[in-house]
């Protein structure tokens, strides 16, 4: 391949009459036309090289851009769905928290309700339970009074039935010839005696 040197040092023979020879300067020419037509070709084919990796970089910065277009857009969408992911969780956790509330609310509601009724029912079994006992001391008072005085009419009547055993029968070695009723009072006054006991005794065990 012919150099630039080459073509600047190149010399020529002159001819016998004073010129250079025209085969050498052909010659030369040929070669540097060759020379210069593959430099042509050459220069053609890295145009269309050129061409082609610009093409190709074109291509590849367009890819890029999209990559990175892509890439923004997917960083950003990860991004907006992260947000999204954490205000939805805030959302979760602040409604699971008031819901929380509400039902540790409701409990507590119901146990201070539970706690009154039970507070409310023991009142009431002790009052019911005080007024058994008042009940029950009163009857056993009652009782306690009733068979005194049943006891007291007892020995009254004993003393009476004494009294008159006495008088009948200081009557009787009297009057021999006096003839014995046959209906006795005693016995009689005796049963509505002891049945007017039964009755009050009655009265009092109703009371319980």
């Amino acid at each position: 391949m012919i150099s630039p040197l080459d073509i600047r040092q190149q010399t020529f023979n002159k001819s016998s009459f004073g010129g250079y020879d025209k085969d050498e300067v052909r010659a030369f020419l040929y070669n540097l036309s060759n020379e210069w037509e593959k430099l042509q070709e050459e220069n053609r084919q890295l145009k269309v090289n050129i061409a082609k990796l610009t093409q190709e970089l074109s291509t590849l910065k367009e890819v890029e851009q999209a990559l990175r277009d892509t890439l923004m857009q997917a960083k950003t969408t990860a991004q907006q769905t992260l947000e999204n992911a954490e205000k939805q969780a805030i959302l979760h956790i602040q409604e699971a928290k008031i819901t929380a509330e509400r039902i540790i609310a409701r409990a507590n509601e119901e146990e201070k309700k539970i706690q009154a009724d039970l507070r409310n029912k023991i009142k009431e079994v002790e009052r019911e339970y005080n007024e058994i006992l008042s009940r029950r001391d009163d009857i056993i008072e009652q009782l306690r009074s009733f068979l005194t005085i049943q006891t007291e009419r007892l020995k009254a009547f004993e003393r009476n039935e004494k009294v008159r055993l006495d008088t009948f029968e200081l009557a009787e070695n009297e009057m021999p010839t006096l003839k014995i009723q046959e209906e006795n009072p005693l016995p009689k006054r005796e049963t509505n005696n002891s049945n007017s006991v039964l009755t009050d005794l009655d009265d009092i065990l109703n009371q319980l």
